[in-house]
């Protein structure tokens, strides 16, 4: 039996206690364990919104102070069972609950021709209570062969949260106490979701140099999302269901200094949602890379593989929502998944325990998801307001390079890249006209590495963008 305990506290700046416990028992064949770990941070905010009707040469500029007090035990338990020299289980299940406070104190004003006109004071309450539980059951049954392998999982997942979240808008004329109107509200947000994954994967070994896998997977999730409001008319339910099945096949290939390795999955989808047109849909998704060694410290690899990124379940919420400050939000049934097609050339120099990866790639993307602003009335007070709506709306390339190093003491992690976005039209009229996007990210980590006397301390951390 062995196990331990830990305990750290960050006493300022984003104040933050941590308490880890683990427990191992063997017993035979089998061994049992448990994790536990509890935490608590607390934040101070300050936000600040800007938003220009360039139409109605208007403007709402907000900000505010508040807080954010978040506790987030969680446990995990299971057992790593030995059966023999050719077949392993586990069973593992962890439980997270999660519990977040937020207050919020904020002000807007809203200017039109450049000055204030009203003054918009808001006190806003949320708080979340959320739990989740995993239980996942994984085999492997090895052969005679060293590659050849066959492993099978079952994985079963809930989420339940349930936010209260109350505000009260107060809206005066500048530079008096004149109330214009109010507008207080108690909202429920309910959440429920759980999914089944089952899936299956083989290796079989061809000679000493190739090797064939397959596999298959069967998921199958449940959403119930509710909105309710103390205004029982702009409440809403979403159900969304989801049954999807792929399949995966590829080779690979090891010849001295060159690898080669193809596979390709094939996923069928089918969608059961409130105002969902297109239930349907096939997603056919390669990916190969192709590796020369020159040494054992220096490869070179180039890379192509095609993504897929679904929309979000809340971005195809039919169901309108308003606001805190009065803006209307509605989701989107027919969003289509994004695809990227992305070609990567990779260097890396691996010098004792150092290395320097840099890399360049060239990306197209179609459908990307973006929202759709239009100016609107509000139906809490008549206002002007926008209405956002989520569409397909982006496609088109993005180039650029990259540096992944561990030299000494500094780790980096830097990334340079430019992009282009098609023009969006409908009905003839222009949406969204193209345009370019340049961005550079640099982060970097300082640290001294552990020794025998001495623990790993870490120095320095910055970032930068453009």
């Amino acid at each position: 039996m062995n196990g331990n305990v830990g305990f750290t506290i960050k006493p300022i700046n984003k104040i933050t206690y941590t308490g880890t416990g683990s427990l191992d028992y063997s017993m035979g064949k089998i061994t049992f364990y448990v994790t536990a770990l509890t935490g608590s941070q607390s934040l101070y905010i300050n936000s600040t919104d800007r938003f220009t009707f360039k139409n109605l040469d208007s403007v709402s500029s907000s900000y505010g102070k508040g807080r954010i007090k978040v506790d987030f035990p969680s446990v995990n338990t299971g057992f790593d069972y030995y059966m023999n020299d050719k077949n392993n289980l586990s069973l593992n299940i962890a439980y997270k609950p999660i519990r977040q406070d937020i207050d919020l104190t904020s002000q807007a004003d809203l200017l039109k021709n450049n000055e204030i006109e009203h003054v918009l004071k808001t006190e806003t309450n949320n708080f979340t209570k959320s739990d989740e539980v995993t239980v996942s059951l994984f085999h492997k049954k090895s052969f005679k062969k060293p590659v050849q392998e066959l492993t099978t999982e079952l994985t079963y997942y809930t989420f339940h949260s349930h936010q209260d979240n109350d505000f009260e808008n107060t809206r005066l004329l500048f530079g008096t106490n004149e109330k214009i109107n109010t507008y207080s509200r108690l909202e429920d947000d309910i959440n429920d979701r759980n999914y089944l994954s089952a899936k299956i994967n083989y290796v079989q070994p061809l000679g000493m140099n190739t090797k064939i896998e397959s596999g298959y997977q069967l998921y199958y999730q449940e959403m119930d999302y509710d909105f309710v409001i103390n205004d029982f008319n702009a409440g809403n339910l979403f159900e969304y269901k989801e049954l999807r099945n792929s399949a995966y096949s590829g080779i690979t290939f090891n010849f001295k200094k060159i690898g080669f390795q193809t596979v390709l999955r094939v996923e069928n989808s089918h969608i059961n949602s409130d105002s969902v047109s297109d239930p349907d849909y096939m997603s056919f998704l390669p990916s190969a890379n192709l590796q020369y060694k020159f040494s054992n410290s220096h490869n070179i690899k180039f890379t192509y593989n095609r993504r897929i990124n679904r929309p979000g379940i809340y971005d195809m919420n039919p169901n309108e929502k308003i606001g805190q400050n009065y803006d209307i939000s509605v989701g989107n049934a027919d969003l289509k998944p994004e695809y990227r097609d992305r070609l990567q050339l990779t260097y890396t120099w691996n010098f004792g325990s150092n290395y320097f990866s840099p890399n360049i790639y060239y990306e197209f993307l179609n459908d990307k998801v973006a929202r759709k602003f239009e100016v609107t009335t509000s139906p809490v007070n008549g206002a002007v307001t926008s209405f956002t709506k989520p569409y397909n709306m982006l496609s088109g390339n993005e180039y650029g390079g990259g540096l992944n190093a561990m030299l000494w003491f500094v780790n980096i992690n830097a990334r340079i890249f430019k992009g282009y976005f098609k023009e969006y039209t409908e009905n003839s009229v222009t949406i969204l006209p193209e345009r370019d996007y340049f961005r550079g990210v640099l982060p970097a980590m300082l640290m001294h590495r552990s020794t025998k006397q001495r623990k790993q301390l870490l120095l320095l951390f910055f970032l930068t963008m453009a």
